[in-house]
C-alpha cells in the first residue's frame, strides 16, 4: 500500500482510512506493507517493490497529493506492468474520470473500500477477475473501462477489524503527536457544507444504507484499550469523527465506561448547534479536555450563502462560553480565501475571534475539492488556476476577484500567529514561559519580520512554536532562584519546492551571559530519517540567584538561504522568575 504525504507536515502520522483498509486486507489473508514517502523518491519506491515483490499495489490519494501518487504508479507500470495497481481515497471517489484516464491505474475504488477490498484479496490479482465488483472501475486488457455501481455501505461497524496501526511506525506517530492517538466512533456526516466532500459521498451512496453509522461504546473503548495496552505512551485521545454527536444514550454509556477503562483526556470535533448544556456536561464528565469547533468565518452572509452553514454568530458565542464554563479548552477552526469573500468579511472573522476568545485558532486556506459545490462554482466562474499546492495550508489555488492571493496568505498567517500567541499566553508553562513573554525579548535577525509564531507541524502536540530563521538571536533577562531548569524543543522542517544541499545544517544553541550551555546541529539530510525536532533540558543551578542573559540562537551552516523553517517550542523555566528585559 502507498500513501503519499509529501511536502506537508514532514513528520510521521497515521491515516485511519488507510489503516482500516490494510486491516481488511489482513483479515482476508494478505500480507501488507506500507510505504509513506515524505518526499518523491521513485528509486526508493521501486527498490521496495523489488524487495517485497507484491502482486498488488494499492494507492490512496487526496487531491493535493494525486500528482505524486501518479508519478509513482507510472514508474511502477514501466518496470512491473504485471502488478495490479489499485487507487482509492477521496480523489478517486470524486474525480473518477480524471483518475481512470491515467492508464497507470488498473482499478479505481469509489466510496467505502472494505467490501471491494475483500474481493480484491480473495480473487486473482487481474483486472478480468474484478470486472463485476461493486464500487470498482476496472480497466480491461483491451482498454475498456467497466464502471460498476456503488454497493451497500458496510454495517454494522462493530464487525470491522481494528485498524492496522502497526503498518505505520506507530511509536514515531505517537511521538510526533505528543502522545495523542487518533480514533473514530462513527462514520458519516449529516451536514451539507458546500466546501466538504461528505455531502458528495452521501449522494454517491444514496439508497445503499444509512450513511451516518456508529460503533457501539464497548467496541470503541475496547479498541482504545487495546492500543493503550500495546503502546502505553498514549497520553490523550482524539476522536476524528466528522462530527462527534452521538445519541444521549450512547454518550451516557460512554461517560460510564471511558473514564474507568481508558482514563486518558480526549478531544472531539463538534458543531456549535450540538453544544447544548447536557452534551457539554456529559463530555466533561467523560474526560473531554478540548473541543474543536468549525467557525470558518465571522460573516454570517458568507457562512449561509457560500458555505451552506446556517448557525448564527450568537450560537457560536454561546457554544464557546458554555464550553469554557465546563473548563474545556476551545479551538476555533477558521477558513480564509473563500469564493466571494472580501477583506471586510475577514475583518468580521477577526472581530468574532476577539469575542470568542478561544484557547487556540487553527486557520486554513480554502481548497476547492473536486465533487463539491464550491469546486463547480470556482470552475464555472473561471477562478481555478493551474497553480497547485500539495499542502492547502500554504497558498490559494484560486484567482478571486474579491481578494488577491497575497491578501489571503497574509490573513492566514495573521490568524495563525494570533492563534499561537493566544495559546502561548493561555497555556504558559513553568514559572517563566519564554514564548508567552516574547515581548520581553531582544531580537536580532536579518529576517525580523519572519520571527513569529506559526505551525511547526500540524500534528505535534498543542504547543506553540516560534520561527527563528537563521541567523537569529532571542535574548531574555531572567533572575534565577535555586534549582532552576530550562526545558525546550527546537526543530526545522522542509520548505515546499526547495532542495538545498543535504550537508547544509542549522545549529541550535543556548548561551548564558555569552557562555555556551547547549548546542545541537541538525543536517538537512537527517530530516527524512529522523523526527525534525529535539527536546532538551539544561540545569541552571550553577547560576542560582543571579540575573542572567539567556539567549536562544539559530546559526546556518552551508547554503540554506531560508529554505528551511527553524524554530523553538515549549521553552520555559522551572523555578525561575523574570525581570524586565534588557534591550
Amino acid at each position: 500500500m502507498v500513501w503519499t504525504d509529501i511536502t506537508t507536515v514532514q513528520v510521521p502520522r497515521i491515516h485511519i482510512g488507510v489503516a482500516a483498509v490494510a486491516a481488511m486486507f489482513r483479515e482476508h489473508g494478505c500480507e501488507v506493507q506500507l510505504y509513506v514517502p515524505l518526499r518523491l523518491d521513485i528509486e526508493e519506491f521501486l527498490a521496495l517493490v523489488e524487495r517485497y515483490d507484491p502482486d498488488t499495489v494499492a494507492f490512496s490519494s487526496m487531491t493535493p497529493q494525486f500528482c505524486y501518487t501518479s508519478q509513482l504508479a507510472q514508474a511502477l507500470k514501466l518496470v512491473r506492468p504485471e502488478v495490479l495497481t489499485v487507487i482509492g481515497g477521496a480523489h478517486a471517489s470524486y474525480a473518477p474520470q480524471e483518475v481512470i484516464a491515467n492508464e497507470a491505474y488498473d482499478v479505481l475504488c469509489r466510496a467505502e473500500g472494505e467490501m471491494a477490498v475483500t474481493q480484491i484479496a480473495l480473487r486473482d490479482p487481474r483486472p478480468e477477475a474484478l470486472a463485476d465488483v461493486q464500487n470498482l472501475w476496472v480497466r480491461m486488457p483491451d482498454g475498456e473501462v467497466i464502471r460498476n455501481p456503488i454497493g451497500k455501505l458496510f454495517g454494522p461497524l462493530d464487525d470491522l477489524p481494528y485498524v492496522a496501526r502497526d503498518i505505520f511506525d506507530y511509536p514515531a506517530v505517537l511521538d510526533s503527536a505528543n502522545g495523542e492517538m487518533c480514533t473514530m466512533g462513527s462514520r458519516g456526516c449529516p451536514y451539507v457544507c458546500d466546501y466538504c466532500c461528505s455531502p458528495t459521498f452521501n449522494v454517491l451512496s444514496k439508497g445503499q444504507g444509512k450513511v451516518v453509522r456508529r460503533y457501539s461504546v464497548t467496541r470503541v473503548v475496547d479498541e482504545i484499550v487495546s492500543v493503550v495496552e500495546r503502546w502505553p505512551q498514549v497520553e490523550t485521545v482524539y476522536f476524528i469523527d466528522d462530527i462527534f454527536a452521538p445519541s444521549w444514550e450512547w454518550l451516557e454509556e460512554f461517560r460510564d465506561q471511558y473514564p474507568d477503562r481508558v482514563g486518558r483526556p480526549f478531544r472531539v470535533l463538534l458543531r456549535v448547534e450540538c453544544a447544548k448544556p447536557r452534551m457539554i456536561g456529559l463530555l466533561a464528565e467523560a474526560g473531554c479536555y478540548h473541543i474543536d469547533y468549525g467557525v470558518e468565518s465571522g460573516s454570517e452572509w458568507l457562512r449561509r450563502h457560500i458555505q451552506n452553514r446556517t448557525m448564527s454568530n450568537d450560537q457560536i458565542e454561546e457554544a464557546f462560553a458554555l464550553t469554557r464554563d465546563h473548563d474545556i479548552r476551545t479551538n476555533a477552526l477558521m477558513m480564509v480565501g473563500m469564493p466571494q469573500e472580501t477583506p471586510e468579511m475577514v475583518q468580521e472573522s477577526n472581530a468574532l475571534l476577539e469575542r470568542l476568545d478561544p484557547d487556540e485558532v487553527t486557520p486554513s486556506i480554502f481548497y476547492p475539492f473536486p465533487g463539491t459545490r464550491l469546486y463547480e462554482l470556482c470552475k464555472d466562474e473561471g477562478w481555478l488556476t493551474d497553480r497547485w499546492a500539495s499542502d492547502p495550508f500554504q497558498t490559494s489555488i484560486l484567482n478571486l476577484p474579491t481578494m488577491s492571493t497575497e491578501e489571503i496568505v497574509r490573513w492566514f498567517h495573521q490568524f495563525t500567529e494570533q492563534g499561537f500567541a493566544r495559546a502561548a499566553q493561555r497555556h504558559a508553562q513553568g514559572v517563566f514561559d519564554f514564548l508567552a513573554n516574547l515581548d520581553q525579548a531582544s531580537v536580532e535577525s536579518p529576517w525580523v519580520d519572519d520571527v513569529k509564531f506559526g505551525y511547526f507541524c500540524k500534528t505535534w502536540g498543542r504547543t506553540p512554536w516560534l520561527f527563528a530563521p537563521p541567523p537569529c538571536s532571542l535574548e531574555f533577562d531572567v533572575e534565577l532562584p535555586p534549582a532552576a531548569r530550562l526545558a525546550f524543543c527546537h526543530g526545522m522542517r522542509h520548505a515546499e519546492g526547495v532542495d538545498p544541499p543535504l550537508d547544509a545544517a542549522v545549529e541550535f544553541s543556548v548561551r548564558i551571559d555569552g557562555e555556551l550551555v547547549y548546542r545541537r546541529r541538525r543536517k538537512v539530510g537527517e530530516l527524512h530519517a529522523l523526527r525534525p525536532w529535539d527536546a532538551a533540558e539544561v540545569d541552571l543551578s550553577r547560576w542560582a540567584g543571579q540575573r542572567i542573559r539567556l539567549s536562544f540562537l539559530t546559526t546556518p551552516h552551508g547554503d540554506l538561504s531560508q529554505t528551511y523553517a527553524c524554530g523553538w517550542g515549549g521553552a520555559h523555566l522551572e523555578g525561575a522568575r523574570a525581570v524586565e528585559a534588557g534591550v
